[in-house]
């Protein structure tokens, strides 16, 4: 568990330490998105260097992490100019060739020192350089529309409590997705069950009394929507989906969960601030794990020239590879410009 924290300068840090750490304990992306580094590993105490000594979600996460070590934590404050030359040289560690680093080489820059300059970028062929700014094609699909057609809208509860479950579902949704933030709460007792919707918070409607069998068909309706199997979920389940309705982006998320008598479940809709948050955090993620992925090519790429050493390398499979690489590089590079020219600028 989290013991007391250090804080102050952070001294000397030594990369010999920290980077076997980063290899076998807090994985690479972790330490970039929490700001958080493994500093040492000292009779079953880790020391945790934390640019934000305040941040509970960072450490919270690093807590779930690290609880398989069964092991004492002390965190230690570094800066976060610091913990951003750390990583720098965690990177450059890791694509130097075998054998390449010096054993007189520093264990790490110091902290006003520069950063390793990564590669210069070649030059694309003129046919990349148009003044138009290109978009990426992801961004041009169209997200699949949902279309429903409810004809109760003004009927009371205790009607819609009588339809059918593929006739009562889009009922609830036409309701649900009609503006703000609307949720959908399927609470189940032990011979009956109930559906709550309420908007931005505030309960709008219930439809009580509903027989187990009607109450689960809906419930399988909404797993159908979300393309979740039917089979009954012995934990906790979420799927997510984006359409667009009646011309707005929204995000539509289930969550079923087992409860005493049953499953349970909870719909939410976003939109508007609350999507765009959602789509920025799944972005961070994407992001993360590309980086991950890319770390991996370069190791795969690094045993590739080992191995050349003692061995032919057939040839068949480096253009595929290099163009591969031409057209990831292609693709980093519009998202760097979407990055510094964002929609609507």
């Amino acid at each position: 568990m989290l013991a007391n924290s250090q804080t102050g300068g952070a001294g000397h840090l030594d990369s010999g330490q920290i980077f076997p750490l980063v290899d076998s304990i807090l994985p690479f992306e972790v330490c970039l998105h929490h700001q958080i580094l493994p500093l040492s590993l000292k009779d079953n105490t880790l020391c945790l260097g934390v640019v934000n000594p305040e941040d509970e979600v960072a450490l919270n996460y690093a807590h779930q992490i690290l609880a398989y070590l069964n092991c004492s934590v002390v965190t230690r404050q570094i800066g976060a100019e610091e913990h951003r030359s750390l990583l720098s040289a965690y990177l450059y560690h890791n694509n130097e060739k075998p054998g390449d680093k010096s054993a007189s080489e520093p264990a790490i820059a110091p902290e006003n020192s520069p950063s390793p300059e990564p590669p210069k970028k070649s030059a694309t062929p003129a046919q990349k350089r148009s003044p138009a700014r290109e978009k990426s094609p992801v961004a041009n699909e169209m997200l699949p529309r949902l279309e429903l057609k409810p004809t109760h809208l003004g009927s009371p509860p205790e009607v819609l409590a009588q339809l059918s479950p593929p006739a009562l579902l889009p009922e609830l949704l036409a309701r649900v997705l009609a503006g703000g933030i609307g949720r959908l709460y399927f609470e189940r007792q032990a011979s009956k069950g109930r559906i709550l919707w309420s908007q931005d918070g505030v309960l709008q409607s219930i439809l009580d009394d509903l027989q187990p069998d009607r109450f689960q068909g809906v419930i399988n309706e909404l797993k159908r929507l979300v393309k979740m199997p039917l089979v009954p979920v012995s934990q906790a389940k979420q799927m997510e989906i984006e359409r667009v309705y009646r011309n707005t982006h929204l995000l539509i998320r289930l969550r079923v969960v087992p409860g005493e008598h049953g499953e349970e479940a909870n719909l939410q809709v976003l939109r508007g601030a609350a999507l765009k948050f959602y789509q920025q955090q799944q972005l961070s993620k994407l992001s993360l794990d590309g980086l991950r992925l890319a770390q991996q090519l370069q190791k795969k790429l690094n045993e590739i020239q080992v191995r050349c050493a003692s061995a032919t390398l057939s040839s068949e499979n480096l253009p595929l590879l290099h163009q591969l690489l031409k057209n990831v590089t292609h693709q980093v590079e519009l998202l760097i410009e979407q990055s510094d020219n964002p929609p609507g600028e």
